[in-house]
């Protein structure tokens, strides 16, 4: 029998002498993808699982001091948001604290609503944005206005429609302000229904944050979620904050990022407590028109991290192209053995992927995602470029930024 398996295997290998000069060329080019994906994973988008293992060992530094901390919230006719997710915040369990609501010209009760909460919590308060102020970008006014206001140097950021995980989130955000942090980048997932387009938000949202929270894990971030994002006021004070880029309608949670961060000074916030959620319902053309104004700014990343997000997109589509037109090549010549080692390789990339995902999921206590990964891996950056086209040619630019 072995004699007879080695036969077999002399034979094949002897064959593969005889494929053509492209087949090599196509077989390197497929390997190099396979490649690049594989280090994309494991140097990067595994950050998240990496980072909960090592707060399991207890092997990740954490500040046990508790600085009194400003909590910003933008918000434009959110009374029903505030209602909701407002008690949640104000009930923090931290020694010192005030929340700052910017109210941003609302027409609906939410100026009453936040009056008739002032009156039982006297750490919060608000403040206005008329609503006929014009400014290149509202939020970034909003911003302005919220960290001007603030008391104190320690400030996290929230969105309207964001609800804390847990009455930990304040806690586990700051103790990430050991010595020289001054940015901590969290986690905000999409809470929808189980239908498609939510489930496919969702899978974005958290490959997006894998993506960034990676980067910043390895010294290279570019952005943070505004739902969830914390840094000091002296830092946005030195950097003198959205000045760079207050001409642009966006870049208040990446162009920002950009420039406050450097090596060292960022940490990464992913434990299930520090997490979250944003209720915020989304149709395929909000969803789009979010990817747009996402894509507004890409063209300001630096070089560094536009050619690795460019690297890791080009690799995939590669990576996809080319195994069918190798599963095509080695079908149509019979090569079984080859085309089983092939299909090896294929599954055991999606396998990565699964683990990976799962342990991500686990972290964040996120969705499960399973079936669905090839189809969003394909799908999603379609909807990146199809939003990055819109936005080079160019679109009507709104300035009422909750809508998106």
């Amino acid at each position: 029998m072995s004699t007879c398996v080695s036969v077999g295997m002399e034979e094949y290998l002897n064959s593969l002498v005889e494929y053509p000069i492209y087949f090599w060329v196509i077989l390197g080019l497929f390997v190099f993808a396979l490649g690049i994906q594989v280090y994309f994973y494991l140097r990067y988008y595994n950050g998240i699982a990496r980072l909960k293992k090592r707060m399991d060992r207890n092997d990740v530094r954490l500040s046990t001091a508790k600085p009194p901390v400003s909590i910003i919230i933008c918000a434009r006719n959110e009374s029903e948001n505030l209602a909701r997710f407002l008690p949640k915040v104000l009930g923090q369990l931290y020694p010192k604290f005030e929340v700052i609501v910017v109210n941003d010209g609302s027409t609906d009760e939410s100026s009453d609503l936040l009056k008739n909460l002032m009156e039982k919590h006297d750490n919060l308060y608000q403040t206005f944005l008329p609503m006929g102020a014009k400014y290149t970008s509202r939020k970034k006014m909003c911003l302005t206005v919220g960290i001007k206001a603030a008391h104190y140097d320690h400030m996290l950021f929230l969105d309207a429609d964001c609800e804390p995980a847990s009455k930990q989130w304040l806690a586990h955000v700051v103790r990430n302000y050991a010595s020289g942090t001054g940015v901590v980048l969290g986690y905000t997932g999409h809470k929808g229904n189980e239908g498609i387009l939510d489930k496919m938000i969702a899978f974005d949202t958290m490959f997006q944050s894998m993506r960034f929270m990676g980067f910043a894990m390895a010294d290279k971030a570019y952005r943070g979620v505004s739902g969830n994002l914390s840094y000091s006021k002296k830092l946005f004070y030195e950097k003198k904050g959205f000045s760079s880029h207050l001409i642009l309608e966006d870049g208040d949670d990446d162009l920002l990022i950009r420039d406050l961060t450097k090596a060292g000074n960022t940490r990464v916030c992913a434990d299930a407590d520090a997490v979250t959620w944003s209720h915020r319902e989304l149709s395929m053309k909000s969803f789009m028109y979010q990817r747009e104004r996402q894509m507004d700014t890409f063209d300001e990343y630096k070089f560094g991290t536009k050619f690795r997000i460019g690297m890791e997109l080009s690799t995939r589509y590669l990576y996809y192209v080319l195994s069918l037109v190798l599963a095509v090549i080695l079908l149509a010549w019979g090569e079984y053995i080859s085309l089983g080692i092939f299909a090896f390789l294929a599954v055991m990339r999606y396998v990565m992927q699964l683990v990976i995902f799962r342990k991500t999921s686990n972290a964040l206590e996120e969705r499960k995602f399973a079936l669905s990964i090839p189809l969003f891996d394909i799908v999603l950056p379609l909807f990146s470029l199809q939003a990055r086209t819109i936005a080079r040619i160019g679109r009507k630019k709104l300035t009422v930024w909750q809508e998106a």
